[in-house]
């Protein structure tokens, strides 16, 4: 599943890539693998493009995100 948003907030405490690990792996891959249906704890992987490419903070901002 996969979300594009754009947050205003800034967040200095992230990086350009992120990962937030289920608290229990093991249970996340049995319910996607096994049961077909997603984890109430998921692994999470976010992007801050901003971190990159100020370029693309200033697009953001220009449009309104």
């Amino acid at each position: 599943m996969i979300f594009y948003w754009g947050i205003r907030a800034q967040f200095p405490e992230l990086d350009l890539h992120n990962i937030l690990f289920s608290g229990d792996y093991r249970q996340e891959f049995t319910h996607l693998f096994d049961h077909k249906t997603l984890f109430n704890d998921p692994t999470v992987y976010l992007n801050i493009t901003s971190k990159e490419s100020p370029a693309m903070l200033r697009l953001a901002a220009k449009i309104g995100l």
